[in-house]
């Protein structure tokens, strides 16, 4: 037959046992509560980014190049054929701004006369 002092030894470690599974579950609980929390304001802001897209905001932050000095550099790259390190002296535009911003030039195609005449 068992003794007072064992059943209660029994039942002190069996409660601390279910004390320990209650506070990591409720960890687990908190912890997925936060990641809800995260994902539903991940999407809020996406929501709200599009809303303002749809009403024609600009999101972002503001560029800092004058679109009239962009247009001009436009011009000297493909009108006047100036290399960027002549147009960077001549707009003060940064060279990577340049880059950024001026699309690329279209691909010269070659054809069967021109390699003939080369």
């Amino acid at each position: 037959m068992q003794t007072t002092s064992e059943t209660d030894t029994r039942v002190s470690t069996a409660k601390q046992d279910l004390d320990r599974q209650i506070d990591a579950l409720r960890g687990q609980g908190i912890l997925l509560f936060g990641q809800m929390e995260r994902t539903y304001a991940i999407e809020r802001a996406a929501h709200a980014r599009a809303v303002a897209v749809a009403k024609g905001k600009r999101i972002g932050r503001p560029s800092l190049i004058d679109p009239a000095k962009l247009a001009y550099a436009a011009h000297l790259r493909d009108q006047e054929n100036q290399s960027i390190s002549e147009i960077v002296k001549a707009t003060g535009i940064t060279r990577s701004s340049l880059y950024r911003y001026l699309p690329p030039r279209p691909p010269e195609t070659l054809t069967a006369e021109d390699q003939q005449d080369a």
